[in-house]
């Protein structure tokens, strides 16, 4: 449906008018009549006077998005999908009319919707359109959502109005960008289009990256710089190499925490190049450990790689260099150097050395280092790296710990960890999870916040332990939250069920 123009000179004339008299008051100047909208208001006195600013405010506060000129035919290609099933669509317009829920769930609750409808091959109908483009125009994960959904009719329907032909135009051909229209692109948008091009085309992303970076400011070259890490190689070495004599110490770190991920870049031979010397063995009560003497004050070249930056609170200067030596170099100098496999570097290093290690191996996704450092360190993007079969019940283990002790700080970021467990969750994994959820010290915000990873991964049987952790002794907050997980997961039954 178009958007309507600019209202008429007559409307523009009348609110003049009704403004005029709301200022000076009704009795210097007379209330207008209004325009024939089809609308009635009060014959006379005051009354009249608020119905038109009523009906003025209405028409025209609304975004020009939303003022929609009457339904037009639109000629589309056919459709090879279905309508979703009216079941389904009644639940929908719950959803987007008297949700159940607040307003934050009820658009996860539309995201899980929307993924329904494109599993079952259908297709959002008409009538519903206007408000969920209206809706994936301020959220990303509905826009995403609602792709595969929209139909040839959606497609046509969104281009017909430029404030929804963005969501859909060209998503699954090359993006391009070209710089005048990049500059009067507002930042997200920018960065959009940016991220976009990076997964479509690594290489074109950078060049583009590599022509605008020095014209950018340096919040933009801070944002702009981590999106290389979508499809990050060694042909991006060049652009971070000279990043790390940015200006912005953003920049900077930003350049640092990505080399990191290279172990054949050039940062990273340095670093192997100035921690060999400092690399031995020894024994300790009988036992072989590993000895990493302590880092010297570095030249001009470590300190472009980050070697002086302050060290972490409660860590000596000189071992936060080594941290960040063993963080950069590649990950097999230290077996190479003792001889000994991951699993026994982690058992021989001393604190800082695994320090390093967690966040190298983090970095380079290093997959037969992870358990190990898992038993020496716990480390949420650690369990990423584990086979996935092995996640549950190694997350289970440690959330069973967290809730027997009351870890606050654990309990704190429970997000984390469940980011790291993808899929369905087996009732093993479930139980623990309920129970970390519903600890006392368990921050409301944490359990609020992880709806959309729980609404996703936890079961249905997990219906039954959340309602009998209703019934304990919580804070107001953390009941309601644990109110709000339990509806979501009905009302995610009750839409899968929809679709059947």
């Amino acid at each position: 449906m178009p958007a309507v123009e600019s209202p008429s000179p007559e409307v523009q004339g009348w609110w003049r008018e009704v403004s005029t008299a709301a200022l000076l008051g009704t009795a210097r100047r007379p209330v207008p009549a209004p325009p024939d909208l089809g609308v009635e208001v009060a014959p006379e006195g005051a009354r009249r006077l608020l119905d038109q600013i009523a009906l003025g405010s209405g028409l025209l506060a609304r975004p020009a998005a939303r003022r929609l000129a009457p339904p037009v035919a639109v000629a589309v290609e056919p459709d090879s999908l279905s309508v979703a099933p009216e079941p389904a669509v009644d639940l929908l317009l719950v959803l987007l009319d008297r949700p159940p829920v607040h307003e934050t769930l009820a658009r996860r609750l539309v995201v899980t919707w929307l993924q329904a409808c494109a599993e079952d091959g259908s297709r959002v109908p008409g009538a519903q359109l206007p408000r969920l483009l209206d809706l994936a125009a301020r959220d990303g994960d509905v826009r995403a959502a609602l792709q595969p959904a929209l139909g040839a009719p959606g497609r046509a329907v969104c281009r017909l109005n430029p404030a929804w032909a963005g969501l859909v135009d060209d998503v699954d051909a090359p993006q391009t960008l070209t710089y005048p229209r990049w500059r009067d692109l507002p930042t997200q948008q920018r960065l959009e289009r940016f991220a976009l091009l990076r997964s479509s085309d690594p290489g074109a992303a950078r060049e583009w990256l590599q022509a605008c970076f020095a014209d950018e400011p340096a919040r933009v070259r801070g944002e702009l710089l981590p999106l290389l890490e979508t499809a990050l190689g060694d042909a991006d070495e060049p652009l971070l190499e000279a990043a790390l004599s940015d200006r912005s110490a953003v920049v900077r770190g930003e350049a640092r925490r990505l080399l990191n991920m290279l172990p054949a870049s050039r940062r990273a031979q340095r670093a192997a190049d100035a921690l060999t010397p400092l690399v031995s063995t020894g024994r300790r009560l009988a036992r072989p450990i590993l000895v990493v003497a302590d880092a010297p004050e570095p030249d001009a070249s470590g300190v472009r790689d980050g070697l002086a930056e302050p060290a972490p609170r409660g860590v000596d200067q000189a071992r936060a260099r080594v941290r960040r030596l063993v963080a950069a170099a590649p990950l097999e100098l230290l077996p190479t150097l003792t001889g000994w496999t991951p699993a026994e570097v982690v058992t021989r290093a001393d604190d800082d050395v695994i320090a390093g290690l967690v966040h190298g191996v983090v970095a380079k996704q290093a997959a037969a280092w992870a358990e190990p450092l898992l038993e020496r360190v716990w480390h949420d993007p650690l369990l990423g790296l584990v086979a996935q079969h092995r996640r549950p019940a190694l997350a289970g283990r440690r959330l069973e710990q967290i809730t027997r002790h009351g870890d606050l700080a654990a309990l704190g970021s429970l997000d984390d960890l469940f980011a790291q467990i993808p899929g369905r969750w087996p009732d093993a994994l479930a139980a623990p999870v309920v129970a970390a959820l519903a600890h006392p010290r368990t921050p409301a915000q944490i359990i609020r916040g992880s709806i959309p990873v729980l609404l996703e991964r936890l079961p249905r049987s997990a219906l039954p332990w959340i309602e009998k952790a209703q019934h304990t002794t919580l804070p107001p907050a953390s009941m309601a939250a644990l109110h709000d997980v339990r509806r979501a997961i009905e009302l995610r039954g009750m839409i899968a069920g929809a679709f059947r």
